[in-house]
Formats: C-alpha cells, structure tokens, sequence
C-alpha cells in the first residue's frame, strides 16, 4: 500500500511542472523591438485580442494567434483613435488599447470624408462599418469588417452603384447612403450619372452636416430638432422637438417645400436646409401662391425635375442641368402650343400642373383630359401630342416599321399621307381637324363651330339653316359628307355634290335613328326622306363615331318630329352601313377591324372572343368563307373571293346581320 501512495505523489510531483508548461504561452515572432505582428503568437496576443474584443473591434475567436482577423482589427483600433495604421501593437498602441480613454468605433464617426460629407478611399469609422456590413449582407463586399474605406470596398461600392443606377464612383454620397440603407432611390426622375456631383450637400454650419449628407424619414438626433424647432417657429409643424423625424414632421416639411417652390419630396437637403435657415423664408401664414413662376435664367433641382418629365414626354430635347435656358423656353412652349395653353414660355402655375400631369402620361388643362392632338401637327414638329398621333396611325396600321417617338419625322408623315389617302381628304401630310374626325371620334369643338356655318337656331328655337337634298352642292354638303363617312354610313368621295350616294347615306342615318327610337318604346320617329332637314341636322351635327353596331353616341335632341314624320320600315335594298370606312385585309388592326371581328361574331363566321383586333390568318378564313357564301347563295360570283373586305364585302355582310334575304344582283 505503502508503495502504491508513493508512486502517486510521485507522479504528482512530476506532473505539476507539466501544468505550468501548459498554462503559460511565451510570446513568439515579435518584432525586433518586442512589437507584436502578423504572425505573433503568445499570451501577449492573447490579451491584445481580448481587449480589442471588449472595444468592439476583434470579433473572431480568442486564441493567442495573430491572424489576418487580429491584423485588420489593430488597423480599425488604430484609426479610430488617431495612431498610426499599421497593424503593429507597440508600446503606444497597447497603453491605448489598455487605457481607459480608448474610443470604440460608436464613438467616431467618419474620418477622411470628402467636403460634402461623402465616404471615400482612406475614410474609416463607425459609418464606413455600416457600409461595409449593408454590401456583405448584399453579397458585394467579401473583405473584412473593419471601418476601414479601402479600395476593396471602393470596388464593392461601384457593384452596387451600377445595378441601382447610380454614379458608378466608388464614394458614397447622401443619394448612395439612402439607397444602401432603405433601398429607395433618391428620385428615378433625375440623371444619377451626373447627381451626386453636381448636387453635393453641404449641411449650414448652423445646424451641423450629417455623416450621410441628408435627412429623411426615420432619422433622428439633435440635428432634427434644430430643423423640428424651425419648421414650428414657421408655423408648419405642431408635433413634439424630440428629434426624431416622423411622418408628421414629413408633411409639415413637405408643404414648407412646396410654398418655398422647393421639390415637396419630404428629404433635407441642400437646398431645403438652406431655406430653413434664410430669414425670408415664407411662413406657412403668408399669403402666396402655391406655383412660383419660372422663366429664362431660373436654375434648381425642381427646374430639372420638370426638364425631365418634359424629355420622358418628347418635348424637351436639351440637357438635363436644372437650368432654364433656351432649350427649356423652347420646350415650354411646345407643350404650351400642344395644351392649348398661352405660348410664352413661362412656367407658371397652369404650365407646371400640365407638366407634372404628364406623369400619368396624359395632357391634363384645367382638370380636362385631351385624349386628341389639338393642334395641327406636321414635319419636324415633336411633343406628347405627336406621340399621341403616332400610336393612332400604328392602330390602324398605316405607321409600320422605323420612326422616331414623339416626332413628326419622314416615316410619321408618310402614315398621315396614307391614312388621308384612305379617307379621300387632301393628302398634304399635315395632321389637321379633318384628319382627326377620322382618326379619333368627332366630338370635337371645332365640329359644332363649323357645323354652326350651315345650320343654327335662333333664340326661339327657329331653324336658320340650309336644308341639303339631292342636287346641292358646296361646303354645307361636303361637311356632311364628311361626318357620313367617318360614321360609316358613305363610303364614296366626299366630293361636295349630294348625289344618289349621299341621299343613300342620310336615309341609312335617318331609319337606323328610327330603329334605335322604335327599340326604345319611343314614337317620335324622324322623317325618312334623304334629306337633311332640321332634326337630321341636329343629329348629324352630334353624331360621333360608333363604338358598335348599335351604339351610336348621339347627343342630338330629336324628340320633337318634323311635322308629317311617320315610321318607315328599313327599305331591304338599303342596308345600314357600319363604321368601317377603309379596305380591311391580312395584317390590317385596330378599332375597324375589331369592330369587322365583332360582326363576323355576330354573322356566325368566328367564335366568341376572336375580336382582337387584329386581321390575322383566321379572320381572312372567316371573311374567305363569307364570300363564298355570298357567291354560292347568287348562284355566281358577285364578289371577290379573296379574303379581303372592301365595299362589296361589307355592303353583303350588312345584309347577312340584317336578317333579310340576299336579293338578285345589286350593286351598292
């Protein structure tokens, strides 16, 4: 027993330096003067660390071992507390690091920064760890997060500069600060090649500069209260000066904006803080009004924002500086001259509010939507209007191929020729009133005007006009004529003589009306006669273009009959015609052909749902078809079997909806 108690303290005893070996780490691959470096290994490093550690610079594993993590970890210590960044702990570097005055990274903000508070190559601190943190979370930045700027993180901040549409610098400016923080750009209405260095932010000393050179909903600090203090002393804000900004101080910031002719975005910038701060800075009590006018010389980010607007709409062609210059006086009068606006090339109040319409892609004047060109359009002229036009002429298929959005070009003019070639008006190349009957529905003012010329009403509700029978001739008829054709009811020059065609025509009019009074429980029927008298002429003068068969928009008062008027059945021979006014073949689309489509439906010829508009290999097969009917029920062939619908093939298809029986050989 004896031998077996000495032979454990033996071994204890020789055990216990053994422990002491193992708990004692001696320092190796110091530097010549006992620094500690990349490579170091000991108790020593241990305890560098462990107080880099407890600072919040060192997050990696405590192990005694001077590693790349320790390395990057001593440079951020060393530039956050103004030593020199080598990633070598010597005497000076360790007091700091044991003192208790060593600065955290919390406690720095950002060094090195440009003169308007942007983040570049050599800047170091808690904000550049932000950034770093935000493009590692995004997968741009792989380096380490260590606060400082270098050219790693420069190439990361390019990455993601270039797939968020910013200035691809490498530096990260206030509008790259907010994207990389909240995702949202700055204004996806402004060039961001060019914003961050023509508009840098340089805070009013009076109120400090923000580490990310702007201020915008969510931000809070001291700095915010100075700007909740002087929104309230201006009457705009009546929440609480906790510095924090809140959707309050928001919409109080936003309408000081808009009364200071500021962009009302709701962010402090440059220009917004240096409104806060100018003593003449209007009150929300001030009587002003809410549009500032702009002209010739007037320079700011709002000038630009309506610049760009005016560009993404085709009537500015200059660049986009934010100053208003000739190009902008130019552009400003196009669109005035295009809304019907006075041209002088000012930006006021009812310019602007069109301008900013134009967001929503329509020309808006007075709370009135224009879904037509007002103007005449012709070679050379652009703008939204021209647009407008163009997408008209591509829908009915006389706009092919290449041409240039929103201007008048060689290949726009070429359409207008061939859609005036189509309707048989003078083929000048010039959009005009006579050309928009056709191309748009013909409630248009300038219709009543120059209807006014041929048939009025006097004060007792007396006619005072001409009335057209077979033999006239003159403008009265050609006006006539005109609103026949783009009704659909002629399909004949508008040649100014009212012949057998045009008397056809009027008498299609007149028992359509009657059918649509008689289907309505009305008995007030107008007289059948082809002529146009009073009452035709109240409804000719209102017609409008049809959408369908039986929706004719009429807004004519024929409640009153022509003294003798009675109900005549539609004649059989004398079919109305629809509104389709052009030949309609294979890779023919738009309106006209949907309405075909709607009547091949009807007709039995295409399925339900086929009305896409466009004349496609199935439509030709269904109007094929119908041909051959048409010439199989004749006994001959009385019309063209060729898929193609002109007069002939519409004149029958009419027939075919009537419900009546194809009589012998009639020529329409």
């Amino acid at each position: 027993m004896m031998k077996r108690i000495a032979a454990l303290l033996l071994t204890l005893v020789l055990l216990v330096p053994a422990f002491h070996m193992a708990a004692a780490a001696p320092d190796k691959n110091l530097t010549a003067n006992g620094s500690y470096k990349y490579g170091s290994t000991g108790d020593g490093v241990t305890e560098i660390q462990t107080l880099l550690t407890n600072l919040g610079y060192f997050s990696g594993t405590i192990n005694g071992k001077y590693n790349q993590a320790t390395e990057n970890a001593v440079k951020w210590f060393q530039r956050c507390n103004g030593l020199k960044a080598d990633g070598v702990v010597g005497t000076t570097t360790l007091a700091v690091l044991k003192s208790s005055s060593a600065l955290k990274p919390t406690d720095v903000t950002a060094s090195h920064t440009t003169a308007n508070g942007s983040l570049t190559i050599g800047s170091a601190g808690a904000e550049v760890l932000d950034v770093q943190t935000i493009l590692q979370n995004l997968n741009y930045y792989k380096g380490p997060l260590d606060g400082f700027y270098s050219k790693e993180t420069a190439d990361a901040v390019k990455a993601f500069q270039r797939n968020n549409n910013l200035r691809a610098d490498g530096i990260v400016g206030p509008y790259t600060m907010l994207k990389l923080k909240t995702g949202i750009p700055w204004d996806e209405e402004y060039n961001y090649e060019t914003m961050e260095t023509e508009y840098p932010f340089t805070q009013p000393a009076a109120v400090g500069q923000t580490q990310n050179g702007s201020y915008f909903l969510g931000a809070s600090g001291p700095d915010i209260a100075v700007f909740q203090q002087k929104l309230k002393d201006l009457g705009y804000y009546e929440g609480p000066i906790d510095g924090v900004f809140g959707k309050e101080m928001e919409d109080a910031l936003k309408l000081f904006q808009t009364r200071n002719g500021l962009k009302a975005d709701g962010m402090i910038g440059k220009n917004t803080a240096a409104a806060l701060n100018d003593p003449s800075a209007i009150k929300k009590t001030d009587l002003v009004p809410e549009y500032f006018v702009l002209s010739s010389g007037s320079a700011s980010l709002y000038v630009k924002n309506l610049q760009t607007i005016l560009k993404n709409h085709y009537f500015y062609h200059g660049k986009l500086d934010g100053v208003y210059g000739p190009d902008m006086v130019a552009a400003v009068r196009n669109l005035q001259a295009a809304a019907g606006l006075v041209v002088d090339g000012k930006a006021g109040e009812e310019t602007q509010k069109v301008i900013l319409g134009l967001n929503s892609d329509v020309l808006t004047v007075n709370g009135k939507t224009l879904t037509y060109p007002i103007r005449t359009l012709k070679r050379g002229m652009w703008g939204w209007d021209v647009y407008m036009l163009q997408q008209r002429l591509i829908a009915g298929n006389y706009l092919t191929g290449i041409y240039t959005k929103g201007e008048f070009d060689a290949a726009t003019q070429k359409a207008v020729i061939l859609a005036e070639k189509t309707f048989m008006i003078t083929q000048d190349g010039i959009f005009g009133s006579q050309l928009r009957r056709y191309l748009w529905s013909t409630n248009v003012a300038d219709d009543n005007d120059e209807a006014s010329k041929y048939a009025d009403w006097d004060q007792n509700g007396n006619f005072i006009g001409k009335t057209l029978r077979k033999g006239a001739s003159g403008d009265a008829v050609r006006y006539v004529q005109m609103k026949l054709k783009a009704n659909g009811f002629l399909l004949d020059d508008m040649d100014g003589i009212y012949g057998e065609s045009t008397r056809k025509a009027v008498l299609a009019l007149q028992k359509m009306i009657n059918k649509q009074k008689k289907a309505d429980g009305d008995d007030n029927y107008i007289k059948q006669d082809g002529v146009v008298g009073p009452q035709t002429w109240t409804i000719i003068r209102d017609l409008h273009q049809a959408a369908s068969q039986d929706d004719y928009s009429l807004d004519a008062n024929i409640d009153t009959p022509t003294e003798g008027a009675e109900l005549v059945e539609v004649d059989p021979g004398e079919p109305a015609i629809s509104a389709i006014t052009r030949t309609l073949r294979q890779g023919s689309n738009g309106k006209q052909v949907k309405r075909l489509q709607q009547m091949m439906i009807q007709a039995g010829y295409l399925a339900s749902g086929e009305d896409d508009g466009f004349y496609g290999p199935i439509t030709k097969a269904a109007v094929l078809a119908f041909q051959q009917d048409v010439n199989s029920a004749y006994g001959s062939k009385v019309i063209k079997e060729d898929g193609v619908v002109g007069t002939q093939t519409l004149y029958h298809l009419q027939i075919k909806l009537s419900g009546q029986e194809l009589p012998g050989k009639v020529k329409p």
